[in-house]
């Protein structure tokens, strides 16, 4: 480049123009720089040394890159396999979780439909305990006892054995007499489940005090009645009251039926049951007060195709007063003998330091209001009583003594004839 430029220049010296289109010059040109190509070749293995060194220094570099890359690839990997197990261990664990909260939800579900089977509301105490709701009837307080309403439950299934036995032969049909529970009952309530016109057997069972009834359904009675008249119908919901010859048949069916009973209630307390009448009314049946509680055994009555019900009604008050221990415990006497001789002092005291109002009666007069408002002082009354009669000595409204008009240390008295009443 150094000899075109001196040629440029010499040329331009020796006042010669340089012509570049001529293809001759760029010739020369080329000669000369491949006659002195040793700087040039140097150059170019300075070039090709540098870039030997670029090249090993990029393999260099690439590996360097590469191994890091590498490493670090390895590392994603481990990376990506240890969350792909703790991904693989949580999603286990996950699906145990939620397999134990369905196992746990299901039991608690399960624990929640119990209760709901049986009908138990509960609620939550002070101290967190959780206590069943029951329900309670105040119109029904008293509690029978476990051993009353077995005893009365053994006397039912007696019954109903003997009952089948006894029809079953008297009839001379198929008879089946079930027993179907025992239960607690208000006298009202009784009676207004019994339809009019219905066979209500008034029975009086010594030593209880109060009269107790045997119900059985009317149509089966018919149909006892007809089966004993030889009759092969049996009548269907028959409901009429009885004629007087079916009322002397039905009332041999029910004596025979209560000699059952009779033998079922030695089973607890020996005692009569003898008939004293039969009703079809049920409001002409209170033989005790509306609200007085009683027992109620409820039977089934089959005869031959015929099926009807069968009920005993006996006051509960009366019952435990003969049955004592094995009674309802609202009317049993818990106490002993020394503490009920301490009560009965302790009554005794108080009523005798009652005070009350002695009244002697002289007599009893009829008097108009007229007659009474011209009374004046001076008037004389006629008593129309002798002066020697008695006179009647009132306590509390209540004529309790007869007794003579008297004095006694210089005052007014009377003494005492006959006792009409005993002091109690």
């Amino acid at each position: 480049m150094a000899d075109l430029e001196d040629k440029e220049i010499a040329g331009g010296t020796d006042g010669e123009e340089i012509d570049f289109d001529d293809p001759s010059i760029w010739e020369e040109n080329d000669a000369l720089l491949n006659k002195e190509g040793g700087a040039p070749e140097s150059g170019s293995g300075d070039e090709a040394e540098a870039a030997g060194e670029a090249e090993a220094a990029g393999e260099a570099e690439a590996a360097g890159e590469a191994e890091p890359a590498g490493e670090a690839e390895a590392a994603g990997e481990a990376e990506a396999a240890d969350e792909a197990e703790a991904a693989g261990e949580a999603e286990a664990a996950g699906e145990a979780e939620a397999a134990g909260e369905a196992e746990a939800d299901s039991e608690a579900v399960a624990g929640e439909a119990e209760p709901a089977e049986k009908d138990a509301p509960t609620y939550v105490t002070r101290r967190g305990c959780r206590v069943p709701i029951r329900s309670y009837d105040f119109r029904r307080p008293i509690k029978l006892s476990k051993g009353f309403v077995r005893g009365l439950s053994i006397v039912g299934e007696t019954y109903s054995k003997l009952l089948t036995l006894s029809l079953s032969n008297f009839l001379r049909v198929p008879v089946s007499v079930t027993a179907t529970g025992v239960r607690q009952i208000l006298f009202e309530e009784y009676t207004g489940q019994i339809p009019n016109p219905s066979c209500i057997n008034i029975l009086d069972m010594p030593p209880i005090k109060i009269p107790g009834i045997l119900e059985i359904d009317l149509p089966t009675v018919f149909n006892m009645i007809e089966k004993l008249l030889g009759s092969h119908v049996m009548s269907q919901g028959l409901r009429r009251e009885f004629s007087t010859i079916e009322l002397r048949i039905a009332r041999k069916i029910v004596t025979r039926m209560l000699g059952d009973l009779q033998d079922s209630m030695l089973r607890i307390l020996e005692t009569g049951v003898t008939l004293t009448g039969i009703e079809h009314n049920p409001d002409f049946t209170y033989i005790m007060n509306a609200n007085d509680p009683c027992i109620l055994m409820d039977f089934t009555l089959e005869l031959a195709d015929v099926e009807g019900p069968m009920h005993v009604c006996l006051s509960l008050a009366a019952l435990d007063a003969q049955l004592g221990n094995e009674g309802a415990s609202p009317y049993r006497d818990v106490r002993s003998d020394e503490e009920r001789g301490r009560d009965q002092l302790r009554l005794r005291t108080t009523l005798d330091t009652t005070r009350s109002v002695l009244v002697a009666e002289l007599a009893k007069v009829p008097f108009t209001i007229e007659r009474l408002r011209g009374l004046r002082v001076g008037d004389v009354v006629n008593l129309r009583k002798q002066v020697d009669e008695p006179l009647l000595l009132r306590v509390g409204g209540s004529p309790l003594y007869r007794a003579r008009m008297g004095r006694y240390k210089r005052k007014t008295a009377v003494k005492i004839t006959e006792i009409l009443r005993t002091k109690g």
